[in-house]
């Protein structure tokens, strides 16, 4: 599965899943604010609670400015392809 978590230059926040699938958005204060984004945890945690993750990341990207949605789902496009994700809807 892939994800892609953007924030535009408005602070507004999509969750898009494989081939553009958008899956959640959310806009607040301190995403408009400019606030650090920041990647908490990735598989489980200390305290366990997530701990029945588990697998491989195959690939992280970051990108320090919005490349706008048009080059998002580009971007998602290549990337299930390269990864050979089929799944659309």
């Amino acid at each position: 599965t892939l994800f892609l978590v953007r924030r535009n230059g408005s602070g507004h926040v999509s969750v898009y899943a494989d081939n553009f699938i958008k899956i959640g958005s959310k806009t607040n204060v301190a995403a408009r604010a400019g606030a650090t984004f920041a990647i908490q945890h990735i598989g489980g945690t200390e305290e366990g609670t997530i701990a029945d993750f588990t697998g491989n990341i195959g690939e992280l990207g970051v990108y320090d400015l919005d490349i706008g949605a048009a080059n998002i789902e580009v971007l998602m496009k290549e990337l299930c392809k390269k990864w050979g994700i089929t799944r659309a809807s």
